[in-house]
């Protein structure tokens, strides 16, 4: 595991650079967001919670633009989490 406060394309680069190509990214949605904003994000793991909260925030705050998804595999835990594949 890594941690970095680099932004995200040098931190790919800098990965890329020492031969890797994928990255696992965690930290929550503005982290994700700031992946996605710059087109990093290859695919993504959405884990669904089955609890219904009264009001809430989006879970990636706001995008500069629409991101179209592809549902590539839905997986069930007996936990009642739901896993939703996007590319």
């Amino acid at each position: 595991m890594r941690l970095s406060d680099k932004a995200p394309a040098a931190l790919m680069a800098e990965l890329a650079a020492e031969g890797w190509s994928r990255a696992y990214v965690d930290g929550g949605g503005a982290v994700v967001r700031s992946f996605l904003a710059e087109g990093l994000i290859v695919d993504l793991t959405v884990t669904v919670v089955p609890i219904l909260l009264g009001k809430g925030i989006r879970m990636f705050g706001a995008l500069p633009a629409e991101v179209d998804l592809e549902t590539v595999e839905v997986r069930a835990h007996p936990s009642g989490l739901t896993d939703l594949v996007f590319v």
